[in-house]
């Protein structure tokens, strides 16, 4: 059971008998903030499991035994997402012109997540809790000019998005799911960074030939990596500087979020003939 309120506010400032600018035909200011759970309790979370894992003996014979395989929490909660947002609406020469702008910022919290736990306590399988959060926030934009006539109607339309997201608490790293051509996942879920940024070896480049992995600084103590290394191959920067190409020289390398998405979308019609032009794309 959860409870989840929220409110939203908005002043319509155009409709005030103070407002005398008559190519403000409209101006409205809103704001707004709720909560939104989400169950997603994966089925029977809350319960631990016995299963027939492990042989006994019993009556001088090796018989089935049944031993605990997971631990499980029973006070699960529902996920939870506080939302913030603001902005306002314009409208100019009779809305010919509309623009809005707003700003967002959605916080989850108490989100589910598989908390490994140590070997010595018996179990593979992490446990479920409440520890994780996520942060997301970013600015919207939209505007759009209508033209029209007795023959010809035209609109012009644009919109602008940004969008960081960071995770705010995670108690264990998650990787997954891309990998990479020698089968490593490289997407990483870390407390402090974006969701799945990409992590890996800073490339270099490719080895022209058998002189450049001969002559190559980064592999200068790495005898057995530079026996299989072959031209054509990648240049993994040695960001140790030790000579060796180790899990330590990895680093993360990005995020896959972009930093804003765009679009712009024409449309019109001439004398029952319409037509619409739409471009997307995204940048970062």
């Amino acid at each position: 059971v959860g409870i989840f309120p929220s409110a939203s506010v908005g002043w319509n400032i155009s409709s005030e008998d103070f407002w005398t600018i008559e190519a403000v035909n409209r101006l409205k200011f809103r704001t707004g903030y709720g909560s939104l759970g989400a169950q997603n309790i994966p089925d029977y979370s809350y319960q631990s499991v016995f299963n027939l894992t492990s042989g006994t003996s019993f009556n001088g014979a090796i018989v089935p035994g049944y031993a605990q395989t997971s631990l499980a929490l029973e006070d699960l909660q529902w996920e939870t997402a506080n939302t913030f947002n603001i902005g306002f609406d314009v409208g100019l020469l009779d809305d010919k012109i509309t623009f809005s702008a707003e700003y967002y910022n959605k916080d989850i919290q108490n989100v589910l997540v598989g908390v490994a736990l140590p070997s010595s306590v018996g179990f593979s399988q992490p446990v479920i809790q409440n520890v994780g959060g996520i942060n997301n926030s970013g600015f919207e934009l939209e505007a759009l000019y209508k033209h029209r006539t007795d023959a010809l109607t035209l609109n012009f339309g644009f919109n602008l998005s940004t969008f960081n997201s960071k995770i705010t608490s995670l108690p264990n790293p998650v990787v997954g799911p891309t990998v990479t051509e020698d089968g490593v996942r490289v997407n990483r879920f870390v407390e402090g960074e974006a969701p799945g940024v990409y992590y890996g070896f800073v490339i270099d480049g490719v080895y022209a030939d058998q002189a450049a992995i001969d002559g190559d600084v980064n592999l200068a103590n790495d005898p057995e990596r530079k026996a299989v290394v072959q031209p054509g191959d990648f240049i993994r920067r040695d960001l140790n500087n030790d000579g060796k190409i180790t899990g330590e020289d990895q680093e993360i390398l990005g995020n896959p979020t972009p930093d804003f998405i765009y679009g712009l979308n024409i449309s019109g019609a001439y004398k029952g003939l319409d037509f619409g032009i739409f471009f997307q794309g995204a940048q970062g």
